[in-house]
């Protein structure tokens, strides 16, 4: 019997196990923590995890040399099968999976930019496959291993607020195996302090980000949220933004801007009653309805010669990554083909109005009917538009 020490470079040892004098020694940590940090393990000798002690077989006393890992914020090196396979990876076991989001792991993080390698392993011979595992922040998936193939792969997270949950479950059909040696999370970087926010000429456009933000002190670009009431859209202007929350943005200003709105670390509720939802990932063609609510996208149309615009039904259309649409449930917008934007409900002045049905007069402010209406402002079905 030898006793096993694992040290750093400076010769603190981390942690110390009584092993058989074999002359081979199977199964090292990759990762040790000690006193809230994280070591890894760096010694010429060892190689799969194994490090060839026969030339020291008689001493009292083997060591393994582990250096510093400030970069690790967390680290799981997995159990022991529940059928007992041995092997030569890191720790001797790993966990074992059965059925759809059975729970691997699970932490808190902080806001930061993390790489999260999740070390797969499939005894050949055992009957048991890696299928899926999903990497979920504050119950969104941000990534996901999708292949049989064994060893690390590495899955790249942003985690946008400080104290977010962090978790890895197996996905897969009725008794799927997950096979996961290990699981480590290393901090890359940390948030950028602003986001970049643009709109066009047109001065108003949809926003979804991956970060909280904080529209507060910003000058030229509003942010509002979406709330049905009554068979209307009423906006509101809002101020925190939460992560992966839909929004209307607007130019306070009229016409194309770029502002650099500030990023919180620290996470925002989503606006209650928000029907805007984001999407961070292009959705290739977006159904009007699903049996429940309706969906409209921000959208133009020409009337008269001028550009109106309003939220019109999706109609399978595309949206792009960042970007948000409309939800308005059914009973609701049952008879609307497009909603239109009213500067006396809303507090939303100066942006082109939108038409609901295009077979209705539209009078000037005295009450006369005009057919081509000039630059100025109308009424149309009891709303206010304005024609630039």
């Amino acid at each position: 019997i030898q006793q096993l020490n694992y040290q750093t470079e400076d010769g603190t040892i981390l942690k110390s196990d009584k092993v058989k004098s074999i002359g081979v020694i199977k199964g090292l940590p990759l990762v040790i923590k000690y006193e809230d940090s994280y070591y890894t393990l760096d010694d010429d000798r060892v190689s799969g995890y194994s490090l060839d002690a026969r030339s020291n077989y008689l001493d009292e006393t083997v060591t393994v040399n582990y250096r510093h890992s400030p970069e690790i914020v967390y680290f799981n090196d997995g159990e022991k099968s529940t059928w007992g396979v041995e092997d030569n990876r890191a720790s001797g076991g790993y966990v074992g999976c059965w059925g759809d989001k059975t729970d691997i792991c699970s932490t808190t993080l902080d806001a930061g930019l993390y790489d999260v390698i999740i070390n797969v392993w499939s005894k050949a011979g055992s009957g048991s496959n890696h299928r899926k595992s999903a990497v979920e922040v504050n119950g969104y998936v941000e990534a996901m291993v999708d292949d049989n193939n064994n060893g690390e792969h590495v899955l790249s997270v942003l985690v946008p607020n400080n104290g977010a949950s962090f978790k890895i479950y197996g996905r897969g059909a009725n008794k799927a195996t997950d096979n996961i040696d290990y699981v480590l999370v290393r901090k890359t970087g940390d948030l950028s302090s602003v986001y970049t926010t643009s709109l066009t000429s047109a001065g108003v456009g949809t926003l979804c980000s991956p970060y909280n933000l904080d529209f507060t002190n910003a000058e030229n670009i509003a942010a509002y949220k979406a709330e049905t009431s009554e068979g209307r859209i009423n906006l509101t202007r809002v101020y925190n933004v939460a992560a992966r929350e839909g929004v209307l943005i607007r130019s306070l200003n009229g016409g194309a801007v770029t502002e650099d709105i500030p990023v919180s670390a620290t996470a925002f509720d989503a606006n209650e009653g928000n029907e805007f939802i984001g999407t961070l990932v292009d959705i290739a063609s977006q159904p009007s309805d699903d049996g429940v609510y309706r969906y409209y996208i921000l959208s133009s149309k020409t009337v008269n010669g001028n550009k109106v615009y309003g939220f019109y039904l999706a109609n399978d259309k595309k949206i792009g990554a960042g970007k948000a649409y409309l939800r308005v449930p059914l009973a609701a917008a049952a008879k609307y083909s497009f909603f239109s934007f009213d500067d006396e409900t809303t507090g939303v002045e100066d942006i082109e109005l939108g038409i609901t049905e295009t077979d209705s007069p539209v009078y000037d402010l005295f009450g006369r009917k005009v057919v081509n209406p000039a630059t100025g402002l109308y009424i149309k079905n009891g709303k206010k538009f304005i024609v630039k």
